[in-house]
C-alpha cells in the first residue's frame, strides 16, 4: 500500500485510520473511529443469538428497529459509500483500513503458540449441517486434522461429501466470534466473488489459515457459506477432539443424510437455505407431488448433470449414498488442491499439488487402479475408465483395499 498523502487527516483512536479530505466520515461505521484497531473486540452481546457478523463492523440502524426508513437507510448508505470508495483509490478506505489490522491480528493468531501447539497435531471430529431449518434433513458427520487449511478443507473435503460443484461457486468461512471471514482471496476467479464486499467488507485469504483458527474445543463451531448469491449456509461444530493416530485415515467421512442441494438448476421456484427448507418440508408430506422437480434439478443443476468427478446423478433430496461419498473424497483426497485463474466466471481452473503443510504428506494415495471396479460402479452410476471421469487418480480406503 502506498503512502497517504499529506493532506489527509489521521482519525481514529490513536489516528491510525486516513481520511480522504472530501470524506465527511458520516458514510463509515461509528465504530472504526470510536475503537482502536489493535485492540478491537466486538461485543457479542449485541448481536442477535450472539453470533458475530463482518467482522464486528456493522450500520447502527435507526432507532426504531420497525421504521419504515431502516431497510432505505442501510441501502442509502451502502450507495453513499460506494460513490466515495472511488475516490481512495488506489488507497484503502477507512473502513478497510480498519479490518487491515484486524487482519494482521488474525494472522498472527493463527501463528500463535496457542494454535500450533498440541492442537496442530489432533483431529476434529465434526458434524456440519445445512442451515435455515435444514439441519435435520442434511447433514455430514466427518473426521479432519485440527491442522487443514481452510483452502483444503473447502475444495477437498467439503465440496465431495456434500455433493457441490468443484471450483465453480465462492465460499466463505465466518468466525462467529469476532465476525471474521475468511475465503479464496487469491483464487478469485469463482464466478460469485465479487458479491463478498456486499455481504461481508472483506475477505482475508484461507489458503494458510488452519481449521484450528476458528475451532478450538468440543462445542464449537463456525459458519461455512458456499455460493455467495444463494447463501447455502453450514454449520461446522466440534463433536470431539481426539489425538491424531498414524494408522487411521486422517480425513474419514463417517456418516450423513440428505442429499446435496441442486446448484444453479431449475426446478425449484426459489433457491438458498430458507426456500429449500420450505421445499424439503412439503416433500417428505407428498414425494409424489414433487416428481417433475426433481427431474428438471437431476437434468438441470450443475452438480447433478455434470458433476466434476464423471456420470450424471439423479437429485433425491432424502437420500445420502455415502459410500458415493466415501469415494467422491478419496478421489479428492488422492488429486490436487484446485487453483483458479484467469478472469471472473470464465470457468477455469488449474491444480497444484501444494496443500496443508502440516498434513499433505498423510494425505497420499493409499492404492491406485486403472479402473473402476464393479462395486464402486453402482455407486457412481455408471462404467468408466477413470481417464475419461476425471484426471486426478482414484484412491481406495485402506478399509477397502
Amino acid at each position: 500500500m502506498p503512502k497517504f498523502p499529506s493532506s489527509w487527516s489521521k482519525v481514529g483512536v490513536g489516528g491510525k485510520l486516513r481520511l480522504h479530505p472530501d470524506d465527511k466520515q458520516s458514510s463509515w461505521p461509528d465504530v472504526i473511529f470510536q475503537e482502536d484497531p489493535e485492540t478491537f473486540v466486538p461485543d457479542r452481546s449485541t448481536f442477535p443469538d450472539e453470533i458475530v457478523h463482518q467482522w464486528g463492523i456493522v450500520d447502527e440502524p435507526p432507532e426504531d428497529p420497525s421504521s419504515d426508513d431502516m431497510g432505505f437507510s442501510v441501502i442509502q448508505k451502502l450507495i453513499q459509500r460506494q460513490s466515495i470508495t472511488t475516490m481512495y483509490h488506489p488507497y484503502d478506505t477507512p473502513l478497510l483500513q480498519f479490518i487491515s489490522i484486524l487482519e494482521r491480528r488474525k494472522v498472527k493468531k493463527s501463528g500463535s503458540k496457542e494454535v500450533v501447539g498440541d492442537l496442530m497435531k489432533k483431529s476434529f471430529i465434526i458434524k456440519m449441517s445445512l442451515g435455515y431449518g435444514c439441519e435435520e434433513y442434511v447433514w455430514r458427520r466427518f473426521r479432519v486434522p485440527a491442522s487443514i487449511k481452510l483452502s483444503a478443507l473447502h475444495d477437498q473435503v467439503i465440496v465431495p461429501i456434500m455433493g457441490w460443484s468443484r471450483g465453480y461457486h465462492g465460499y466463505v468461512f465466518e468466525d462467529v466470534t469476532d465476525g471474521s471471514t475468511i475465503g479464496p482471496k487469491r483464487n478469485a476467479g469463482y464466478i460469485d466473488m465479487m458479491h463478498a464486499p456486499m455481504h461481508y467488507h472483506y475477505v482475508m485469504d484461507d489458503n494458510d489459515i488452519p481449521l484450528a483458527t476458528l475451532l478450538r474445543k468440543v462445542g464449537d463451531w463456525c459458519n461455512y457459506t458456499y455460493d455467495l448469491g444463494d447463501s447455502w449456509d453450514h454449520k461446522l461444530k466440534v463433536e470431539e477432539v481426539a489425538e491424531r493416530d498414524d494408522d487411521a485415515n486422517p480425513v474419514e467421512l463417517f456418516d450423513g443424510k440428505g442429499g446435496c442441494p441442486p446448484e444453479d438448476g431449475n426446478g425449484l421456484e426459489e433457491k438458498g437455505g430458507p426456500r429449500y427448507h420450505k421445499f424439503l418440508k412439503a416433500y417428505v408430506e407428498n414425494p409424489k407431488r414433487h416428481k417433475s422437480v426433481l427431474a428438471e434439478a437431476s437434468s438441470s443443476a450443475v452438480n447433478y448433470c455434470r458433476p466434476w468427478y464423471g456420470p450424471k446423478i439423479k437429485f433425491h433430496p432424502l437420500v445420502f449414498n455415502v459410500e458415493r461419498h466415501r469415494l467422491m473424497l478419496d478421489m479428492m483426497l488422492a488429486g490436487p488442491l484446485v487453483r483458479k485463474k484467469g478472469n471472473l466466471g470464465d470457468g477455469t481452473f488449474k491444480e497444484t499439488m501444494k496443500g496443508c503443510k502440516v498434513c499433505g504428506d498423510r494425505l497420499s494415495v493409499l492404492k491406485i487402479v486403472p479402473v473402476v471396479k464393479a462395486r464402486n460402479i453402482a455407486q457412481l452410476n455408471a462404467s468408466v475408465i477413470i481417464g475419461k471421469m476425471d484426471t486426478r487418480k482414484l484412491a481406495y480406503r485402506s478399509s477397502s483395499t
